[in-house]
């Protein structure tokens, strides 16, 4: 706007400054509204503002140094971004470069330009990736920027790009992996095959073994590679040809180290190399000797011509020679072995050196049986043994010193031998004529004839045996010479002079009766000795088995005794017996028999030997033994807390016989703080020692009698230290208690119950055993009383005392267990074979083990892992408290069922568990039982003669109101006291399966909805009761009535007096 007298205006253009790259560009301003003005027509009509830029270009550059990608990717992006937008268009040129990678192989990309358009940041290029099967490493290829236009070049410019392999390692095996080659054979190439061809250099470590010898029998080097591209290699081993004959040998080349490889099929390579060697030749080296008649022993060698590393053996013997065996020479065929590698191997022949004058004899041995070895065909395949004579031609064998008892005569044999047949003169000299006067000195033989004191020989045969018989003087007693001279015409002469010794008597020594001990116990036993003569006495016992009893294992005592290097020593008075005690203590842990031998010898040198026969028996085998015939248990009942108070013990008993002595209980270390109750042939008795070995409370005559035979009996036998009372029950009635003094009864950590035997060591019990209960406390009566019959379980009012429970009736295969202490620990003893005795395992925590076919007591999942125990495996299935309820993988039996205290035990219809005997349940029938109709209590042995029945599908349609008739066979009870039994009918409607065992019974789950139909009722043993009768033969029978009409399916409860449950089968049902 121009104000009236204007001539001019200004205004003002304002520029913005941006940061984009840009041409120049222009701004033109133009005139219109003219308002009292006109346009001019010339230049002035318009202005142009050229702005020109100020900006940099940016710089490109590629978005990462490196990018990785897999080979399997088909194809990859490539980025390339400006360091800010450009409002020009920017174009760069870019190059590929192989590095490893070679392009249209492992990838695709030309060379060529990246563009970005005005406005644009970035730009890509798109790289196709080529996937192959060849395992290689990673590859790479490069893309270089280069001609840059509108844009300068940035940080990164060049960018490498990584292709990773997804390609499987091939595997590596011997190809083949095992040959055969003979030991001449120089060498064997190993081949090792690649199961594909590999991009990577490829190598295998191995490690040679076998019986070959490395570096004596072969050679190798423990490298194999396998260049990129090829798929296979070998390695050289090259053989060694020795001379030695030896056994084909093995080499085992195992390939242990892997590199860009994985181990195939066959990665050990076993080679065998058969020997190409002759077998050694033995000979006799040298093949004579000569040797004097006196030299005792000869060897005689043997060598091979070379080693050899088989065993070789070859039988030696007599083939020949003019001497006597056995009179001449001793050498016993035999045979030599020769061990791998030796050479030689010695004969031993001893030369008897005789009193005969002869010619020189010899003796001729041979070699058969050749095993791994060659007879030599020259000289060596026999030896000569010459054997010279050393003899004169007069000979008298010579007479050790003799002994004999005063009053007593004493015969010796002597042999005169001579090279030519003379008469021969012998001479008899007595140096002490008080002691032997030589007319009583005797000569006996063929050809002897006495003249006085002298004798003439017929020694025709140039060899006579004879007999010289001396009578001492009577009672004299001391030491006399005797000589006995031969002498032949020409004057040549032999003699031989003893000393015999006249004693007072030779001393004596009691009997000794065999002894047994267990395993670990020593014995202890005495006898008396006497001599005939003041003086020292010289003792000494050995055993035959120096293992199981060493010298120091056996001990005399007495009070002068005297010990040392030798033996024993004891100073002794003419005709006084002295008593000697002797302890034997055998080694730890062993076992078996051992002749005890007992030698006293006085001061004349006449001594006495007495033997008896040790038997140490085997703790395991008789610790715990239930085989039904010599029942009892040794058992450790260390307390942990000393029973200072009372103690009981409880058990059933039945006995085989009551004629011979046995101990059914004792307690204690068999001397002292013990308790015993014994079977006597003539009564019952019961003893108690206090720690001072005084039997202060001794209870005999128990009965006028023994116990009957084949009975059970429940025994329990209490000490009360503070009652200063012993008590005696007898099948829960109290037979007999007595008062004893306030010296009470001791207690050890030492000490046992022996269940069976005294004290582990004899009286061995002869019957079976049942229930066996061991407390540290006293018992009441009515607790005796009420739990006798009944299984014992923690609710027993003294059950926190109780020590040792041994459950297990007399059977094969059985399973023995302590089921309470401090720590809930026990011994757990097993016994599969019927009277061979049980093995100690491990000691175990009783609350967390099972029997399993597998023998893992701690796993308890070992139920669902295959326990299938069977008639072959007929031992205790026990199933343990607290742990989930047990499935039966197969359908099994066992003999007997144990269920502790919250145990559970679920059948299923294709798995059932058939018990053949005994169901054991230590609680109540929580767990087994039908409803509240129905409890399984332990039982004392029960068995019957028949097993679990099949199932057979009985059904019956019943018309309304229609009565049933069911028969069954009449069950057998061959070990309960009473012939009545008691039977019950259950019956189901689904089908037949639902009552025909004890477990599908006990199950009582929908659909098989099982009733009691008929009640327990006892019947007797003719197989009549209350609505059962007998059916005629050895059936029983029933009517059931009042039924609806439909299908039902039957079967038969029997129960004894026990409460001993069977399922009996219905074999025959009408209406």
């Amino acid at each position: 706007t121009f104000i009236a007298g204007a001539t001019a205006k200004v205004f003002t253009l304002t520029l913005m400054d941006d940061s984009l790259d840009e041409d120049s560009e222009t701004v033109i301003l133009g005139f219109s509204n003219f308002v009292n003005v006109s346009q001019t027509t010339g230049l002035g009509a318009s202005y142009t503002l050229t702005i020109d830029d100020d900006d940099n270009a940016p710089s490109i550059a590629w978005t990462s140094s490196t990018y990785n990608v897999s080979e399997n990717s088909t194809s990859m992006i490539i980025t390339a971004t400006l360091s800010s937008v450009s409002a020009k268009n920017i174009a760069v040129d870019y190059t590929v470069a192989d590095i490893s990678a070679i392009n249209t192989v492992d990838y695709t990309l030309t060379d060529g330009m990246l563009t970005i358009p005005a406005g644009s940041s970035n730009t890509t290029i798109t790289v196709l990736i080529n996937d192959d099967s060849i395992f290689e490493p990673t590859e790479s290829f490069s893309l270089n920027m280069a001609a840059y236009t509108n844009v300068s070049a940035g940080g990164t410019t060049v960018t490498t790009i990584d292709i990773a392999d997804n390609d499987t390692g091939p595997t590596i095996s011997w190809s083949p992996f095992s040959s055969t080659v003979s030991e001449n054979s120089g060498s064997i190439q190993l081949t090792a095959n690649l199961s594909s061809i590999s991009g990577i250099a490829a190598s295998i470590d191995y490690t040679v073994s076998g019986t070959a010898t490395s570096g004596t029998d072969y050679s190798i080097v423990n490298t194999l590679t396998i260049e990129a591209g090829s798929t296979s290699n070998s390695v050289t081993l090259f053989i060694a040809n020795d001379n030695i004959d030896e056994n084909s040998e093995v080499i085992f080349v195992n390939m242990v180290a892997y590199t860009n490889v994985t181990a195939g099929i066959a990665t050990v390579y076993t080679l065998t190399i058969t020997d190409d060697d002759n077998p050694p030749i033995i000979s006799f080296s040298p093949v004579s000797k000569i040797s004097a008649e006196s030299i005792g022993i000869v060897s005689i060698n043997t060598i091979l011509s070379l080693a050899s590393e088989k065993s070789i053996s070859v039988d030696y013997g007599m083939i020949g020679g003019t001497a006597s065996s056995g009179i001449d020479y001793t050498l016993i065929s035999g045979t030599l072995n020769f061990p791998p590698g030796s050479t030689s191997k010695t004969i031993t022949c001893t030369v008897a050196d005789d009193s005969i004058e002869e010619a020189s004899e010899t003796v001729i041995l041979g070699l058969s049986n050749f095993v791994n070895v060659t007879e030599t065909s020259g000289a060596g395949d026999s030896f000569t043994l010459t054997i010279e004579d050393n003899d004169s031609p007069i000979y008298i064998s010579p007479i050790v010193d003799q002994t004999t008892n005063i009053n007593t005569a004493i015969s010796i044999l002597l042999r005169v031998t001579q090279t030519e047949a003379l008469p021969l003169t012998l001479y008899i000299q007595s140096s002490e004529i008080g002691l032997v006067a030589l007319n009583n000195i005797s000569i006996t033989g063929t050809g002897a004839i006495a003249n006085g004191n002298v004798y003439s020989l017929n020694v025709s045969g140039n060899i006579e045996d004879y007999t010289a018989t001396i009578v001492p003087e009577t009672d004299a007693s001391g030491i006399c010479q005797i000589t006995l001279t031969v002498i032949a015409p020409t004057g040549v002469s032999d003699f031989s002079t003893f000393n015999l010794n006249i004693t007072n008597g030779a001393p004596t020594i009691s009997l000794l009766s065999p002894q047994t001990t267990l395993e670990n116990l020593s014995v202890s036993l005495v006898f008396s000795i006497t001599d005939t003569i003041d003086g020292v006495m010289s003792l000494t016992g050995v055993s035959s088995n120096g293992i199981l009893v060493r010298s120091d294992g056996l001990q005399l005592t007495h009070s002068s005794l005297f010990e040392d290097a030798s033996g024993y020593s004891l100073t002794v008075s003419a005709s006084i017996p002295e008593t000697i005690t002797m302890t034997i203590s055998p080694e730890e842990n062993l076992f078996g028999n051992s002749e005890i031998i007992v030698t006293i010898t006085n001061p004349s040198g006449l001594s006495a030997t007495e033997s008896f026969m040790l038997t140490v028996v085997d703790a395991a085998h008789r610790s715990i033994e239930f085989d039904g015939i010599n029942d009892h248990v040794v058992s450790n009942a260390t307390f942990s807390e000393e029973p200072t108070s009372a103690i009981a013990i409880e058990a059933w008993i039945y006995l085989y016989t009551n004629t011979t002595d046995m101990t059914i209980l004792s307690y204690g270390n068999g001397s002292h703080e013990s308790i015993s109750f014994e079977h006597k042939s003539y009564n019952l008795e019961m003893r108690l020692k206090n720690a001072s070995n005084s039997e202060f409370v001794s209870f005999k005559n128990l009965s006028a009698d023994g116990m009957p035979v084949e009975k059970w009996h429940h025994v329990c036998v209490m000490w009360n230290n503070t009652q200063n009372k012993g008590y005696f029950f007898w099948n829960g009635q109290l037979r007999y208690e007595e008062t004893f003094s306030s010296d009470t009864i001791g207690y050890s950590g030492t000490n046992k119950l022996y269940i069976g035997s005294l004290f582990g060591q004899n009286n061995w019990f002869n019957g079976k055993l049942d229930e066996i209960r061991f407390w540290k406390t006293g018992l009441p009566i009515s607790t005796v009383r009420e739990w006798m019959f009944k299984p014992l379980t923690d609710e027993h009012p003294y059950y926190d005392q109780l020590v040792a429970y041994y459950p297990i009736s007399a059977v094969e295969g059985l399973i023995v267990y302590d089921t309470h202490s401090i720590s809930h620990h026990g011994y757990l003893y097993e016994n599969t074979i019927k009277g061979i005795g049980p093995v100690r395992s491990q000691l175990i925590a009783f609350n967390n083990w099972l029997n399993t076919n597998t023998n893992d007591w701690n796993d308890s999942t070992n139920w669902e892992a295959g326990f299938v125990p069977t008639v072959n495996n007929p031992g205790y299935a026990i199933i343990n408290a607290g742990i989930r309820t047990p499935v039966l993988s197969a359908p099994s039996s066992v003999k007997n069922l144990v269920l502790t205290t919250g145990a559970s035990y679920k059948a299923s219809s294709s798995n059932p568990l058939n018990i053949y005997s005994k169901v054991y349940n230590k609680t109540d029938a929580s767990n087994i039982g039908i409803g509240n109709s129905l409890t399984v209590y332990s039982s004392l042995d029960f068995k019957t003669d028949r097993i679990a029945p099949e199932s057979v599908d009985y059904s019956i349609t019943a018309s309304p109101s229609a009565t049933m008739n069911l028969q069954w066979e009449k069950a057998t009870d061959d070990q309960t006291s009473s012939l009545d039994l008691q039977y019950a009918v259950v019956m189901s409607t689904y089908n037949q399966s639902c009552v025909d065992t004890l477990a599908h019974i006990a199950e009582n789950i929908s659909p098989c909805v099982i009733e009691t139909v008929i009640p327990f009722q006892i019947v007797s043993g003719s197989g009549t009761g209350g609505t059962i009768r007998s059916a005629g033969g050895n059936l029983a029978e029933v009517d059931v009535s009042g039924l609806e009409s439909g299908d039902y399916y039957f079967n038969i409860l029997v129960r004894d007096e026990m409460n001993n449950l069977r399922v009996y089968e219905v074999v025959q049902s009408t209406q």
